[in-house]
């Protein structure tokens, strides 16, 4: 017995239009916005902090040094502003001769003649106010006064005296003068008349003629002291030998210091 085929099904409607009224705009379904894959970022790398230097130790500023300081004796200074500082004190205090500044002109030679004394004397072993009362300057060589060359001689731990002997009349007149030093061998010089009148001194206007002892004595002093200390006065002679060279006899130097010499014997 065959079997009946079965009716093949009808799919024609699917061919249809479709009749169904689409939704209205607002009933249909907001589609989802694409998601976008988040990005991928690499860790930041690890921060380094520093530790802050230490802040630098709070020094104190040093107070700043005098120029010119007492040391209790004598103002005294370490360089050439303390020295021109304190010239410049005693130069408006009238405490300097009129030899010491003979021929200065200006304040600023002045200042460093003052300052070249401090020097010198600071090395014979003197303050800046006794070099100043103890040295001159002449035609620009410095001198010891003679009584100032006696004590830097006295005053030395080798120094065994100092010994004057007057003999003679006349022309004969003469003084002897020896400075003893200790193992040392010394003998006498002398400065006589004879010696005044051969080097055109006796008789000479000024301390020669009102002081000549005292003159023919500093001559005979700074003779023998030159011959057994130079070491000590360091080459200076006396102002009184030096004040009588020929060179300085008629300069303003030369008569200041003949004029001091005079005041300084009237003592």
């Amino acid at each position: 017995m065959s079997k009946k085929k079965p009716d093949p099904i009808d799919l024609s409607f699917l061919d249809e239009p479709s009749t169904m009224t689409p939704p209205p705009e607002e009933m249909r379904p907001t589609p989802k916005p694409e998601q976008k894959p988040e990005p991928v970022f690499d860790p930041p790398p690890p921060t380094i902090v520093k530790a802050a230097p230490a802040p630098a130790p709070i020094v104190p500023a040093a107070a700043p040094k005098p120029a010119v300081k007492f040391n209790g004796r004598h103002f005294a200074f370490d360089d050439l502003d303390g020295a021109t500082r304190w010239a410049g004190v005693l130069s408006k205090s009238g405490a300097i001769s009129r030899s010491t500044l003979a021929g200065c002109q200006s304040e600023a030679e002045a200042l460093a003649r003052i300052v070249v004394i401090f020097e010198r004397g600071m090395s014979l072993g003197l303050s800046p106010s006794q070099a100043l009362e103890s040295i001159t300057m002449i035609q620009g060589r410095l001198a010891l006064w003679g009584d100032a060359m006696v004590g830097l001689v006295l005053s030395h731990a080798d120094c065994e005296g100092i010994t004057e002997e007057w003999s003679g009349e006349g022309d004969a007149r003469k003084v002897a003068v020896t400075a003893y030093r200790r193992g040392r061998k010394v003998s006498a010089s002398t400065f006589g008349v004879a010696d005044a009148k051969r080097a055109g001194l006796w008789g000479k206007s000024g301390p020669w003629t009102q002081y000549p002892d005292r003159m023919l004595l500093i001559r005979a002093r700074t003779l023998a002291i030159r011959n057994t200390w130079a070491d000590v006065t360091t080459g200076l002679t006396s102002v009184e030998d030096l004040m009588d060279y020929p060179t300085n006899t008629g300069t303003e130097a030369g008569r200041a210091a003949a004029d001091e010499a005079m005041a300084r014997l009237a003592r």
